[in-house]
C-alpha cells in the first residue's frame, strides 16, 4: 500500500500519543518552523563558555544563552524581557511550562529525548552524535531548501550569537560588526545542512543505525518567494497572475528534497527512516492575506484559489517524490486546514481551549506598548493558531508533535 493512500485513510481520527522506540534519534532539518533552542544546548554552550548572545540582558546581566541557530530565535526556556525579541512561536503563560517551543521541543519531550542544536553540538559533535536519544538539530531559521547559503541580517535583532560554524560560508557574506561581534548573515539551506551532517558524522566515525531517523521540513520561504516576486510585478493584473504563476512548477524545489534523501542515503541512512514534511496550504497563511490585500475581492478570490492550486500541486509532488524513493511523507498542512476551516473543532479544544473567532488573527497583534513589568504586556497566545503572519503559535506546534508521534506510532514504513 503506498504511503499516500495511508496517510489519507489513516491520519482522520485522533488518538493519545504513546512513546516511540527507546533509542531512536532524530536528525532534523529544516527552516524557522523548527529551529528552536533547548535548555540542553543552553547548557552545553555555558559549559564551554560559548556566549550565545552579545549584549542581550535579562534582570541585570544574565545572559539568555537559549537560542536556536539563527541568531535571533529564542528556544523553550529563555525568557527575553524585550518584546522587540520575541520568539517565532508564542509566549506562553498558562499551561505548557510558560515556554515558548516549537514542535520538535514537544515531540523530544514527550519521548525522553534530548534536544541538542547543532551551534551547541559542534563543541564535541561525537559525542552528542553518538549519545543515543540525543536529537540534533540543523534547522536554520530563513533557510531554503537547496545547496546554498542565504542573506539573513537583521541589525534591529536583540541578540546576537556570532557566525554560524559554516567554514565554506563565503567571507563576503559575514553582516557587520555590531558590539564586536560579527552578525551571521550565512544561512545553510537545506541540502547545505545535510552536507554539513554527513561531513561531521563521518569525522566522528558515526555509522547510522536503525534507530537513526531524519526529518525534512523544507520549502516555505522558497514558495513564499516566489509569490511575493509575482505579486509585486508592476501594473499585473489577473491575466498576468494567472500566467505566473502557471511558471512556477515546484519541480526545483522537490529536486532539492530529493538531493537530500540521495545523499543520506549514500550516507547510510534508508529511506524508509527519512520522514517528508507537507507545507501548509499557503491559501490559509496570514501573511498571503496581507500580500492580497490590495486587491480587489474579485481578484484575492482568484489569487487564493491559485495558491491553493500551487500548494496542492507541490504537495503532490512532493508525496510522489518521496513514495518514489521510499520515504515517508507527513502531511502536516492538513491539520492547519482543519482548524482554519473548523477553529471550534472539539478535537482541539485540549490545545487551544477555544480559537480565536477569526482564525487568522494573530498573537503578536495583542503585544502591547513595552513597560518596566513587561510580563503583563506580553500576550498569552492560548487561542491563536498563529503568532505572527507567517509562524504558527505554540499551542499549533503541540499539535504538530501530537500528530507527528501518531504517524511515527502508526504508520511509519519502518514499521513495515
Amino acid at each position: 500500500m503506498k504511503i499516500s493512500k495511508i496517510i489519507l485513510a489513516g491520519l482522520t481520527t485522533f488518538t493519545i500519543s504513546t512513546p516511540i522506540l527507546a533509542n531512536d534519534q532524530y536528525i532534523i532539518f529544516g527552516d524557522s518552523l523548527t529551529d528552536t533552542g533547548s535548555s540542553k544546548s543552553s547548557q552545553i554552550l555555558k559549559d564551554n563558555d560559548l556566549p550565545a548572545t552579545n549584549g542581550g540582558e535579562i534582570d541585570g546581566n544574565n545572559l539568555i544563552r537559549d537560542l536556536g541557530n539563527n541568531y535571533w530565535v529564542p528556544g523553550d526556556t529563555a525568557f527575553p524581557k524585550n518584546f522587540q525579541a520575541a520568539p517565532i512561536t508564542s509566549f506562553n503563560y498558562s499551561d505548557i511550562n510558560q515556554a515558548p517551543k516549537t514542535w520538535i521541543n514537544y515531540f523530544s519531550e514527550k519521548n525522553g529525548q534530548t534536544l541538542v542544536i547543532y551551534r551547541a553540538a559542534i563543541t564535541d559533535f561525537g559525542k552528542y552524535l553518538n549519545t543515543p536519544k540525543n536529537n540534533i538539530t540543523f534547522a536554520t531559521a530563513t533557510a531554503q531548501s537547496g545547496d546554498n547559503f542565504i542573506d539573513d541580517l537583521d541589525y534591529k535583532a536583540i541578540y546576537q550569537t556570532g557566525m554560524f560554524p559554516y567554514a565554506d560560508c563565503p567571507a563576503d557574506k559575514y553582516g557587520e560588526v555590531l558590539k564586536g561581534s560579527p552578525i551571521a548573515s550565512c544561512v545553510p539551506s537545506v541540502t547545505k545542512q545535510v552536507k554539513k551532517f554527513i561531513k561531521l558524522a563521518k569525522a566522528n566515525d558515526f555509522k547510522p543505525t536503525t534507530d537513526t531517523k531524519v526529518i525534512i521540513w523544507v520549502g516555505g520561504n522558497d514558495v513564499f518567494g516566489n509569490i511575493v516576486k509575482i505579486l509585486n510585478i508592476p501594473n499585473i493584473d489577473v491575466k498576468n497572475i494567472k500566467s505566473e504563476f502557471k511558471k512556477f512548477q515546484p519541480s526545483l524545489l522537490v529536486n532539492n528534497v530529493k538531493t537530500s534523501i540521495k545523499l543520506l542515503e549514500n550516507f547510510g541512512i534508508k529511506p524508509k527512516n527519512i520522514y517528508v514534511f507537507a507545507l501548509p496550504n499557503f491559501k490559509y497563511v496570514p501573511a498571503v492575506h496581507q500580500l492580497i490585500s490590495e486587491f480587489p475581492n474579485s481578484v484575492q478570490t482568484v489569487i487564493s484559489s491559485i495558491l491553493s492550486a500551487v500548494s496542492i500541486n507541490y504537495n503532490n509532488s512532493l508525496r510522489s517524490m518521496a513514495n518514489h524513493e521510499g520515504a515517508n511523507f507527513f502531511d502536516v498542512g492538513k491539520y492547519l486546514i482543519e482548524l482554519v476551516k473548523d477553529p471550534q473543532n472539539p478535537e482541539y479544544e485540549q490545545y487551544f481551549g477555544k480559537v480565536n473567532n477569526n482564525p487568522f488573527s494573530m498573537c503578536v497583534d495583542t503585544i502591547t506598548t513595552p513597560s518596566k513589568n513587561m510580563e503583563e504586556n506580553f500576550p498569552i497566545c492560548k487561542g491563536y493558531i498563529f503568532y505572527n503572519k507567517m509562524h504558527p503559535t505554540t499551542y499549533t506546534h503541540n499539535i504538530v508533535a501530537d500528530k507527528f508521534q501518531e504517524f511515527v506510532n502508526t504508520y511509519s514504513l519502518d514499521k513495515k
